[in-house]
């Protein structure tokens, strides 16, 4: 019988966690949003939730795996311009 090493959890956990370390720069990622004169927002949470995505799959391409946790959205609205 051959001997296997007694194994603890927190070392089965980490052999199956990949550590993955973006830049500071990249953990802070903005979404631009377009202000109407009336106050609202022209884009809704369906493109909110796409532009999320697209960029943390970008970030995943870059860096490989991440933890979605470390990443801080910030949103930037811009006013319309005015159709003069």
């Amino acid at each position: 019988m051959k001997y296997l090493p007694k194994i603890g959890r927190l070392e089965r956990t980490l052999l199956d966690f990949r550590v993955s370390s973006i830049p500071k720069s990249e953990t802070v990622q903005t979404i631009e949003l377009t202000k109407l004169p009336d106050g609202t927002i022209l884009e809704g949470d369906d493109f909110i939730l796409a532009e999320k995505e697209r960029k943390v799959l970008a970030l995943k391409e870059k860096y490989g795996a991440l933890d979605e946790k470390q990443i801080t959205w910030v949103t930037i609205k811009k006013d319309q311009p005015n159709p003069a």
